[in-house]
């Protein structure tokens, strides 16, 4: 399963409060992809994205965060790949 995958189902399953925060990220993935953002303009917004109000909203508890934070940085390392 790709990196993108996981993060929707992810999201999609277990923490629906959080679609708007994965449709940014994937979102900024398609825009790296297409050429239409470079590497170090990526990877500075999906930092940007662990540390957002949205994930600390729905992050109650410290295992959401976690999971979030390692989901990004799965999208991070595929298209590095």
């Amino acid at each position: 399963m790709d990196a993108m995958q996981a993060l929707k189902e992810w999201v999609g399953n277990n923490n629906a409060d959080l679609a708007d925060w994965a449709a940014e990220a994937e979102s900024y993935t398609n825009d790296l992809k297409s050429g239409a953002m470079s590497q170090d303009e990526y990877e500075e917004l999906m930092e940007d994205l662990k540390r957002s109000d949205s994930i600390t909203k729905a992050a109650d508890d410290l295992a959401v965060r976690s999971k979030a934070v390692e989901l990004l940085d799965d999208l991070i390392a595929a298209v590095k790949k």
